[in-house]
């Protein structure tokens, strides 16, 4: 039997976790992508506390290529940075759970770890999916950017 590599076994706990999403969101719909939701997003928080002495400073590109970075070491998932005045936007062509084809609100219920663990890091900044290929976009588009003063806080309840 040949051995797997650490990548490899990675992608493939990714790609059980999305089909473990994928799963639930068939299953329960909305409810089900809330659970999911809650659960990441408490993962995230938690992550991005622990992460924080590790992230040089809490402004939205120092905190964007941090987040990107791992991305890149944990996911596997290669993307191209776009480092704008007042944002910092990512652009990834596939999803590490194998998300693509499915919906939008699936997507944002799994990325709210991503969510929390950017708000952890930077609590002014926020994090938006514009584009996603799990709606058939041909990538997905993130931006970290800060929280303009007219803007509250969305938070997963």
């Amino acid at each position: 039997m040949a051995e797997i590599s650490a990548k490899e076994r990675l992608e493939r706990a990714f790609r059980m976790i999305g089909t473990i999403a994928k799963g639930v969101d068939e299953g329960f719909g909305a409810e089900g992508r809330k659970l999911l939701a809650q659960i990441g997003g408490g993962m995230g928080s938690e992550m991005g506390k622990s992460a924080r002495s590790s992230c040089p400073a809490e402004d939205f590109k120092t905190v964007g290529m941090f987040w990107h970075n791992l991305v890149i070491t944990i996911y596997g998932v290669e993307g191209r940075v776009e480092e704008k005045e007042d944002e910092v936007v990512f652009h990834y062509p596939e999803c590490p759970y194998g998300l693509e084809g499915t919906n939008r609100e699936l997507c944002e219920a799994m990325m709210a770890q991503a969510y929390k663990f950017v708000e952890a890091l930077g609590p002014k900044l926020k994090m938006e999916t514009r584009k996603t290929v799990a709606a058939g976009d041909s990538e997905c588009e993130i931006a970290v950017k800060p929280i303009s003063t007219n803007e509250k806080k969305e938070f997963i309840s």
